[in-house]
């Protein structure tokens, strides 16, 4: 399953004129004493087939489930994380790793797609600096 082996695996940087965007719409269970207003929009940084990374305004708690909803190149996905790290890296924001525990076919051949196309985009953009 996707996201068993996160570490070993292809990671892409997500640039702001990519069609990648994000929101956490909901957690798996309430915490106590815990105020969230959803959704939570985030900022995605890079994106492997096993998890993401991103930023948020919203500190997250390690270990807690989350649903995230991204718009990845036109198509909707509803997909489950898990919270593996959270750093507070200025005041007021965050920056978050998530680990995928749960997805569709679709959302995982999608999600596939992007990375390799991006992948390859990116080998030509270094080969065409290189040739400048």
């Amino acid at each position: 399953m996707i996201g068993n082996r996160i570490r070993s695996q292809e990671r892409v940087s997500v640039e702001l004129n990519d069609d990648l965007i994000g929101i956490v719409v909901s957690m798996d269970r309430q915490l106590k004493g815990t105020e969230i207003e959803f959704p939570i929009p985030i900022r995605i940084e890079d994106i492997s087939e096993g998890g993401l990374k991103f930023w948020s305004r919203q500190e997250l708690m390690i270990g807690l489930a989350m649903n995230f909803r991204m718009r990845v190149e036109g198509y909707i996905l509803d997909v489950k994380a898990k919270i593996l790290r959270c750093r507070n890296t200025e005041p007021g924001i965050y920056e978050i790793a998530a680990q995928f525990n749960g997805m569709s076919r679709h959302s995982e051949h999608v999600i596939k797609t992007f990375i390799k196309k991006k992948s390859i985009q990116n080998i030509w953009e270094s080969r065409r600096r290189g040739s400048e």
